[in-house]
């Protein structure tokens, strides 16, 4: 072991290139609906609603206010048999 830079002293070292592996992008998914879903007035009312009150995030509200809504979609979660 040398502790002196003259270039007497240097040796010289071949190291590999590491070769990168190649990352493959996964495909993206099918679109299972040809445009947006419609949701009820109500629900659409209360998350408007959620939004003015400032419990959703602004970042999402662009979201929820493009959503479409139809007086004739039903909500489809059964009312619950428990006390909150």
């Amino acid at each position: 072991m040398s502790t002196s830079y003259s270039e007497d002293n240097l040796i010289s070292i071949n190291v590999p290139k590491r070769r990168r592996r190649s990352q493959q992008v996964p495909p993206l998914p099918e679109k299972f609906y040809l445009g947006k879903i419609p949701i009820g007035k109500a629900k659409y009312a209360d998350l408007t609603k959620l939004c003015n009150d400032g419990i959703i995030p602004q970042k999402y509200h662009a979201e929820y206010f493009e959503m479409m809504t139809n007086e004739n979609v039903r909500d489809c979660l059964n009312e619950t048999d428990e006390e909150d």
